[in-house]
Parts: structure tokens; sequence; C-alpha cells
């Protein structure tokens, strides 16, 4: 009940980006339940797109479904100080190290890396199954991006992650046609895709510039080839930068420091 009139609050465009989070949530939880039979359910549905790329689709969107799920962390940073803010930014960092433990664990011990492999292939691409997750650059991105910026830079470069880069894979995946030369696995389609969804995002924290949004879009297509970075570090701290300029990361970095002396 509580939800309830704590949703019925929030500005429309809130709204949405909680819809979204539940959806993913739902079909992260769906998905590890009953992993095969929502793949073939998504197939079956999205068939007429095409074979090829339905089957895409009924992988990409589980996967995705857990990349949303993220969102979750741009909701929550609004019911704390600025201060605590900034501390779970350390925190992310320390995870991140973490986490780099334990793939590296994960890669000299086969059992290990078995077990990852068993239970968690469908939230993983099939370049990660041998290679180390974007776990650790998403940790890093999303705590840089804290750590350096105010808290509605963070919620844009948050969000364009999420969902700008889902938006990209999405739309590609099911109307893509023109291939960018730079970045063979990315379309024209998929970035403007991408480019709505950040053109709106820019709006989400009163700052509506479509040249920013499309600005975050190219990041998008860059990354892996001209941008030889993983997306999940670089599109959080690229779509920040775009929004705000330097001299934030500037002025917040120096604040942080301050509460160290």
């Amino acid at each position: 009940m509580q939800f309830v009139e704590y949703f019925k609050g929030l500005p429309r465009d809130q709204k949405i980006l909680v819809g979204i989070f539940i959806y993913a949530l739902s079909a992260f939880i769906i998905s590890m339940i009953i992993p095969e039979k929502f793949s073939n359910a998504i197939y079956v549905l999205l068939k007429p797109l095409g074979e090829k790329r339905a089957k895409k689709l009924s992988f990409e969107i589980p996967r995705k479904s857990f990349h949303l799920c993220g969102s979750i962390a741009a909701i929550l940073m609004k019911k704390i100080s600025r201060w605590q803010f900034k501390q779970l930014s350390f925190m992310g960092l320390a995870i991140a190290l973490f986490v780099g433990i334990l793939e590296y664990i994960r890669f000299h011990n086969h059992k290990v890396n078995q077990w990852v492999r068993e239970n968690f292939r469908s939230v993983m691409r099939e370049s990660e199954l041998d290679h180390i997750t974007g776990i650790v650059p998403f940790m890093l991105g999303m705590s840089l991006t804290a750590l350096f910026f105010k808290r509605e830079t963070v919620e844009f470069g948050l969000y364009c992650l999420f969902l700008g880069d889902t938006a990209a894979a999405f739309v590609g995946i099911a109307f893509g046609k023109r291939i960018f030369k730079t970045n063979t696995a990315k379309s024209v389609e998929g970035f403007l895709g991408c480019a709505a969804v950040c053109s709106w995002l820019t709006g989400v924290v009163g700052q509506f510039n479509v040249v920013k949004g499309c600005m975050c879009s190219l990041l998008e297509v860059l990354c892996g080839t001209v941008i030889k970075l993983d997306d999940n570090m670089v599109i959080p701290l690229g779509s920040a930068l775009i929004l705000a300029g330097y001299q934030e990361a500037v002025d917040e970095a120096k604040w942080v420091w301050s509460h160290f002396k």
C-alpha cells in the first residue's frame, strides 16, 4: 500500500522508469526459473520478425532484463544523502575488486567455472563464458560515475547504460539493416533507438537535449572498436561527461576530497 502511494506521487517519467524496473525484475526471475520455456515463448512471439532475429532476441531479452535490473540503483540513490551516495561509490569499487578476484579464481578452477557457466549462462554473453564478465567494468563505471558526478548526472549516466544500451540492442536486432562500417555489430537503427531513449533521459533529469542524446548513442556505437574499453564502463562515465562537462567532475572530486582532510 505504501509503495502504491509512493508510485502515485511520482512524476510520469519516473513512473515509466519504475515500471521498466518491475518488468526487468519479473523477466529476470522468470528467466532463471524456467529459462528454456521463457526463451521459447519469446522466440514464438517474435518469430514474425524472422527466425534469426527472433532467436537472437530470445537470448538477448533475458540477458538484458538482468542488465535492466541495475536501474534500481538510480531509483534508490534518491533516498540517501550526498555523502552516503559517495560512500556507496567506494563500496562499488571494492565490489569490483572482489568480483575481479572471483573471476580470477573462476578461470583457474574448472569446477567453479563450470558451475558459473551452468547457472548463469542465460544472463551471460557467449564471449563471457570463457572471459571476464561485464560485472567488473560495470561496477567500475557505475562507481566512478557516482564518485565524480552529481546525483542527477549519475542518474542520467546509469540510465543511458541500462536503457539506452538495451534500446540499441533490441531495436538493432529486431530492425537493424544498415550496419556501421566502424562497428559491424552496431546498426543505424540501433543507434537511432538508443539516441531516442538517451534524448528522453536528458529530459528526465531536466536538461532535454537531442544533440547530447545522440552523442551518448554515438558513444555506444564506438565502444569496442574506436574506444577499446568495455561499454559497461564507458557509457555511464562518458554520458555523464557529455551531459555535465568535466568541471562538475572536478568540483565533485574536490568536495569528496574535502571530507578526508
